[in-house]
This record gives C-alpha cells, structure tokens and sequence, in this order.
C-alpha cells in the first residue's frame, strides 16, 4: 500500500466528508488508497452496526404494548387496547400521558390519538422516546423504523413478532392521517339513477399555511384526490400498467415509487371537478420491481419468471428485448407498453425499500394485494412537499436513505411536489450563524440566486424584445421567433464554475440550488423553454454527483414514440464503443504504457450494457456488464480475495475472480483490469464486502472520463465524497448549516447578443 495511505490512523478520522478525500489524498498516480478506503468503509459499517440499538423500542419492554396491535381491529380499538394496557400497567410511566407522542407508536394510530385524545400540534420538550412537534415525529420515527433493521435489532423479542408492514400506513388508513389537513369522500350514484352510491376517490383538503421556507411550489395544488380503496387503486393500476404484468405472481415482489404514485395520483375524478388530467404526467414512466426476502439463486428466477409474464402480455409480433447493466435489468419492447426495470438488490423486505427513497411522494409501495406507505409519503400528499434533510445531499443508496438527483427534484416538482425547509431546520442556521459566522437567512438568498439566474440567462430583456436571434457556436439553442427561448440546467451550470470535489450537481450548495430553481421558475411562468431528453435507459444509481446523465453514459434513444428495439440496439453499441473510444483516449493523453485498447477495437472489451431477446441467455457469461478499470496490481489481488472471500461465505465456492488483469505496468505499478458483474456479482447487497469493493472500482471506472479533462485525481476525490458511505453519520445542523452558507465559485457571465444582455 503506499505510504501516504498507510499512515492513516482510522481513529483519527471521525467525521464529515473531509474523512474521505484525506483517503485520496495523494498526488501518486496509482491511487493505492483503495485498499484504504474498503477497509475504512467496511470498519465505519461494523461500527454503525455495533451502535444501533438492541431494543427500539426501549422502555416498554416491560409489557407487550405491541402485541396489543392487532391488524384485525379498527384503529379506534387499537388506540384503546394499548392505553388501557399501558395505563394500568406503567400509571407513573410519561407513555400514559403522552402516547401519541411516542416516536415507535404506527402513525395511523398516532393520528387517532391525536384525535380521540385532543393533542394539538406541541412544540418539543426534550423528552427522550417522544416528539410532539408532526414533522419531528414523521423523522424520529423513521429511525425507530431504520433500526429495525440492523442485526441486533431483528435479534430482539420485540423486532421477530413484528411483521414488515409494522409503521407503515396501508391505503384503507389513509383517511384518518391527515393532521394539519382534511379529506372528504368523493361519491358518484351507481347506477346513476339510483339512491346507492359509489366512492371513486378521497379528496385532500391540504392546509393553509405551512411554517418554513418552500421553494418548487408553483404547482402544488391546494387540494388533490387520490384512491381511495384498494379496488379502486387496483383498476387503475391494471390501466396504467396497461395489463403488463397479468398474471404475476406477487410472492417477493414489491413495485415502489413513481409507476404506484402516479397510480395513487389517479382516481377516476369527473373532469367537472379537475382542471387537467394526470394521467399524461405518467406517461413515460417505467415500473419498478423490487425482490425480497429470497436468496440470490431465488431471484435470478423470480427475474426470468417476471420476464416470461411480461412477454405473454405483449401484442402478438411486438418485439423483446431485455438490457442488463450494473444496476438494473429491463425489459421493452414499444413505446405504449410499459417498461419494467428490476433493481438488483437483495432487500429483506418492502419497508426496507420505501426508506431507502430520496423524495418522499416516492415512499410509496404495490406488493400485488396492498399498498404501503411510509409516514413521510402521507406528509406530503398531506402538503405538497417533500421535507429537506440532509440525506437528500449526502445519503446513498447502501446507506439508510439514498441522496436524490437533480432531474428528480425537478421532475416531481412538475408533478406537483416542491420541497419545503421546515422552522426546525431553519433555527438550525441561527446557533451557527452566533457561534461561528453570520447568520444564514435562506430567503435572501434565494432573492440574490434569483437575480443572478435572471441575469445569466436574459430572462427580462428576452421577455421585452422577443429577439429572434441566429444559431451559432456558441447559441446552440437560438431563440425562436415568436416563442419563449430554450435552454437546459446544463447550459446554465456553463455560467458556473464547481469544485471538483463536488462535481457539477446543482444540489452542491443552496445558492447553486436555487440558480437552477429560478430557471425552473420562468419555465412555469411561460418565459423559457427547458429542453430536457426523456431517454428510454436511465443509469440507476451510476450517476451520484453528476448534473445531468453525460452523453457517454446512457444510450443516445429518446423514450417517446420514435422509440424501436432496432434503434435501441444501435444506441446501446454506441454507447459501449464510445466508452471504449473514452478510455483509449484517456490512456493516451495520460500516457500510459499500454496499447491494448485502440478506437478501431472496442467491442469485446467493454460491454457497460448488454442486451438480449431470450430470456434464458439473460444470466449467461455472454450478457455480463464488463467494464475496464485502470487500478494497482496490489489493489486488483486484495479486490478479487476479498470478494471471493465473501462468495465463499455465502456458499458460492469456486467463483471466477471479477477482476481479470489485460494488461500490467511495471513501471507505474498500474494494471489494465476488466471488471465482470456475473449473475451473482451483479446483486448488490449480498455482502458488504463486495458492495465495498464496487464502490470503489466504480470511482476508478469514473477516472477515465475525466483524465481526458486533466482532472483525474479531483474527479477521484469527488466519486469518493458521492459514492462512499460516510464513516459517521454528521450532526445534521451543522451540515445543513455548511451546505446553506457555502457560496458557489463565481466566474464572469458574457454579455453575449443571443441572451438579451447590454
């Protein structure tokens, strides 16, 4: 290992994502830090684990308040059953008097309490185990649900009697969780002549005012209907899906995110009572399919099985295709029919799921019978928004909650969800603005990004001159006559110069944030024109830290109705030959030793995605993802020892290492590898070791592309800070308090013709 990694003392580095680069920090070409950063990721996790608590659910192991809950009674019963057990059994205890405070308590039977025992919305006492405060209580008690699943928690009497669905709110509650908010049936008469009446759908009356700062709130609706029963949630399912997945079994498969919203966001609403219809906003969705609880063998069936009833369901003559990368397997065929992506990741069970999503309209589940949700999800149908925490900057997807993307932001914010920055949060920014700088006030920031946007962009002299300006070099996107101008959140990152360690993300710091918020802003006000493609493969969980999806990481094919297998095909080579042709590149100009790779020869050397019409060939060596990685011959023996070491643990003996060296350097102690993803390997999940090692080959990976942009080494650095767990989770105050006050680079804004500008 090389020196400078060597002498890291693990102790000394406790906090913050300055732990990571300091891996890194290292000016020597072979990057042998590595080795380092598995082994200091795979120590932070023994530690996270050895921390989280045996029993979540603390004082009341004493008695089974929990098994008072019994899914066959009403709420009402629920409520009554535990504060009659509690009241006699622990009278001095605070559960008596606070229950609906108690942060481990399921949250539609919290908000009975509220209501039967007349709590009003209380602000914080401290109390150890409650929060009275809503939002407050919506977070804690996501911890309580996080804990749940560590190891020593599932060991303790409490976590085994408890099934999945504990803490989450099915949809038949869904009608008694609105706090702040309220919520009224909908009813047609069936038949219409009739005095019987149908219930199509619930509609939510969201509340007044809401404390905070929001932002993306243009089109958040006061009120919005939703499903209301479960028959209801199934028919439209059924029509959005457009019947792709009849006859499914649903044993171990669960559907999450925006495919269930979108079906939630849907009830069969008369168009009298709604002034546009929801159903185009899903039009492009995919379906995301989730396996649990089945081993790795079990899965790679349950796969070709969902693949078999995804094929019965096409149209006579429509095409097959299944492409396979690191992340995902998807299947497609035409435009009108529904994509499904299978996320490779062995989870436990569906809560494990929903508290991995960024956005909280996300937290939302179909296991084929029933939907889930998480508390946080309830919230924002309740009010519009998706609650900040700093797990939307920093998180990932090994880690309790993943970090979210900018297109996704954006993306659900046209469909009606904004972010909001609760008081809790903002008092966060005036102990450190005392104690260490100024205070942060986040509204007049957004006032000062506000401008600048407008500025970069011309909006105000565009609005008044309507300039019909010309195409060239520099004005990709002219302005057309008569028409508001087009532009992307790419373009306007061009105005901006980032730090390396932090890539060209828009969520880097709030000012950046709210840059791109304005530009979003004058596209709602009918001032701009944000081109953005819809493209048919989306790069999941390859991409942290990156603006928007490169041209060199996904296939170059719209997803509209110009889409065909054919062409899809052709985009696919593409994309593997011009990840070769990038690669060749980079070993040039760093002037590497090594001449294995030449732009006329990339086919067999990297496959980033693979295809295939057959369902049984999906797992075959000839359809595995490979890519080529540049790392230390040391680093590439510790690498395949440890992940066949934790194969071997996990009884698969004799596997093929996943590393297979092309070529070796002597001179720079460097070697060329190809990294394999079998069907084993491509799992995430089966064991932390292995998940360790492919973050970190993943931030080599990333190391060819900017190499060719002479930024190797601060790109290193920046996939370290994304990719990489951090060691400890950071005092949350003081990271959101870093990430509102830091200020973007600044670099000159050219007065150019085409952007309106004197």
């Amino acid at each position: 290992m090389d020196s400078s990694c060597a002498a890291i003392d693990f102790e000394l580095i406790t906090k913050g994502q300055a732990e990571i680069p300091l891996l890194y920090n290292t000016s020597q070409p072979n990057f042998d830090c590595a080795q380092a950063a598995v082994v200091h990721q795979l120590q932070a996790a023994a530690e996270r684990e050895r921390s989280a608590a045996a029993n979540v659910f603390g004082f009341v192991d004493s008695i089974d308040v929990l098994g008072a809950i019994k899914p066959h009674q009403s709420l009402v019963d629920n409520f009554y059953a535990v504060k009659d057990l509690v009241s006699t059994r622990l009278p001095h205890s605070p559960l008596a008097t606070r229950l609906p405070d108690w942060t481990a308590f399921p949250y539609s039977i919290r908000c009975i309490a509220i209501q039967l025992m007349g709590v009003g919305m209380k602000k914080d006492d401290g109390a150890v185990g409650f929060t009275a405060n809503h939002d407050n209580w919506i977070m804690d008690n996501e911890e309580v649900l996080r804990s749940m699943s560590h190891h020593r928690a599932r060991d303790s009497r409490d976590v085994r009697q408890l099934p999945w669905t504990y803490g989450l709110v099915p949809l038949d509650d869904l009608r008694e969780c609105f706090i702040q908010g309220d919520c009224r049936d909908i009813v047609i008469k069936r038949p219409p002549n009739s005095n019987a009446v149908k219930t199509i759908a619930l509609m939510i009356y969201r509340p007044g005012y809401l404390d905070g700062f929001h932002v993306l709130d243009e089109k958040v609706k006061p009120r919005l209907y939703v499903q209301s029963t479960m028959a209801g949630f199934r028919s439209a399912w059924h029509t959005m899906t457009r019947g792709i997945l009849t006859g499914l079994d649903w044993g171990n498969v669960f559907s999450a995110g925006g495919m269930v919203l979108g079906t939630m966001l849907t009830p069969p609403i008369p168009h009298r009572l709604v002034d546009e219809r929801f159903t185009s906003q899903w039009e492009s969705s995919d379906i995301d399919l989730y396996i649990y609880g089945l081993s790795l063998e079990e899965s790679n069936k349950k796969i070709q099985e969902i693949a078999r009833v995804y094929r019965a369901n096409l149209p006579s003559s429509s095409p097959f295709l299944v492409a396979r990368n690191s992340q995902t397997i998807t299947f497609y065929s035409v435009w009108y029919i529904r994509r499904v992506q299978i996320v490779l990741k062995l989870v436990k069970n569906p809560r494990e799921v929903l508290l991995n999503f960024d956005l909280d309209p996300c937290a939302i589940g179909y296991d084929g019978t029933n939907v889930w949700m998480l508390p946080r999800f309830v919230r924002a149908l309740e009010t519009g928004y998706t609650n900040f925490t700093m797990d939307l900057i920093d998180g990932h997807s090994l880690g309790d909650r993943k970090a979210s993307q900018d297109d996704r932001v954006f993306k659900y914010a046209k469909k009606g969800f904004g972010i909001r920055f609760t008081e809790t949060y903002l008092k966060m920014l005036l102990p450190y603005g005392t104690t260490v700088t100024d205070a942060v006030y986040l509204e007049d920031i957004a006032s000062q990004e506000r401008k600048w946007a407008h500025r970069c962009i011309g909006i105000v002299n565009m609005r008044s001159r309507k300039l019909c300006a010309p195409a060239f070099a520099d004005n990709p996107n002219p302005v057309a006559c008569g028409g508001p101008p087009e532009t992307t959140h790419l373009e306007l990152n061009a105005y901006m110069q980032h730090e390396p360690e932090n890539g060209e993300s828009c969520l880097n710091n709030f000012s950046i944030f709210m840059r791109h918020v304005a530009l979003w802003e004058e596209e709602i006000a009918g001032n701009i024109m944000i081109r953005e493609p819809d493209y048919a493969h989306r790069p999941y969980g390859e991409l942290l830290g990156q603006a928007n999806v490169p041209v060199m990481e996904t296939p170059r094919c719209s997803w509209d109705s110009n889409f065909s297998v054919k062409n899809f095909r052709r985009s696919i080579d593409a994309l593997n030959k011009l990840e070769a042709t990038i690669i060749a590149q980079a070993i040039c100009d760093a002037e590497l030793p090594y001449s294995l790779l030449t732009v006329d020869d990339p086919k067999d050397l990297v496959k980033r995605i693979t295809y295939t019409s057959s369902i049984e060939r999906m797992f075959q060596p000839g359809q595995n993802p490979e890519l080529v990685v540049l790392v230390t011959k040391e680093f590439a023996a510790y690498a395949n020892g440890l992940v066949l070491q934790a194969l071997a643990d996990a009884g698969f003996v004799g596997r093929p290492a996943p590393l297979h060296i092309l070529k070796e350097c002597s001179s720079t102690n460097t070697c060329l590898v190809s990294w394999r993803l079998d069907g084993v390997l491509n799992w995430q999940m089966l064991d932390r070791r292995i998940d360790e090692v492919r973050e970190v080959l993943w931030i080599h990976h990333h190391k060819f592309q900017q190499i060719i942009r002479g930024r190797g080494l601060e790109q290193v650095m920046m996939q370290a800070n994304k990719r990489l767990v951090q060691r400890t989770r950071r005092d949350e105050g003081k990271a959101f308090y870093e990430w509102a006050a830091k200020k973007p680079y600044q670099i000159d804004i050219p007065r150019l013709p085409f952007m309106g500008l004197d």
